[in-house]
């Protein structure tokens, strides 16, 4: 199948959050994220980084995390993997629900 690569432009300015969203890969074959490419500035550090998703049975879950920044002047890396997914047997009905759609999702002009 194939991916949908999207560029991601922030609606409002990066320094006012210091995070934003850069790209995002969705998976052809589920429609759901399967990376997520970001950025990150504050005033001692900055850097990328990306989230990937995979399937886990039913699940969407991230699998890896990956960071490269300079931090106070030094390179800094960082990566995080998971594996073995395991759900509490106990959890809410309502945690593995859809959140429901806004009644009209509206963006404000660019």
């Amino acid at each position: 199948h194939l991916d949908y690569v999207y560029d991601a432009t922030p609606l409002t300015a990066a320094a006012a959050s210091g995070f934003i969203v850069k790209r995002i890969t969705i998976d052809g074959g589920r429609f759901l994220p399967r990376i997520i490419s970001f950025g990150t500035t504050t005033a001692n550090a900055d850097g990328n980084g990306q989230v990937e998703f995979v399937s886990a049975g039913k699940f969407w879950v991230p699998a890896a995390i990956t960071v490269d920044a300079h931090v106070g002047g030094k390179p800094a890396r960082e990566r995080i993997t998971w594996s073995d997914y395991r759900f509490p047997p106990h959890l809410p009905p309502s945690t593995f629900q859809g959140a429901k759609p806004l009644p009209h999702a509206t963006l404000p002009p660019i």
